[in-house]
Parts: structure tokens; sequence; C-alpha cells
């Protein structure tokens, strides 16, 4: 339930910049452009979630 109402938020429209930095308990594959390979589903356990908003 948590984890819905997680990406949700992160789907909405922010009105100002938003950075976020999800520290996983896995090792995953990036292509040489920098894109997330997913071959089948995989499960990790969040260890660290960072929001950084930018001031007005």
């Amino acid at each position: 339930m948590l984890f819905d109402r997680l990406i949700k938020r992160i789907a909405e429209t922010a009105v100002r910049r938003v950075t976020a930095t999800v520290e996983i308990d896995k090792t995953l594959t990036l292509d040489h452009e920098g894109c997330l390979i997913i071959g089948d589903s995989t499960e990790a356990l969040m260890e660290n979630l960072t929001w950084t908003f930018g001031l007005r």
C-alpha cells in the first residue's frame, strides 16, 4: 500500500523541482545509455529514500 502511494505521488506534476534518491539492496544492470534493464520481475528492499526540494 505504501509503495503504491509513493508511485502515485511520483507520477504527479510537482510545483517545484524535486530530486529523489532511492538506495536498494540489489545491484541492477544499466545499458550503455544509462537505461535500466529488467528482464524479469525482481524484488528489492529500499534501504534509504532521500527527497531534495528546491526552494523558491
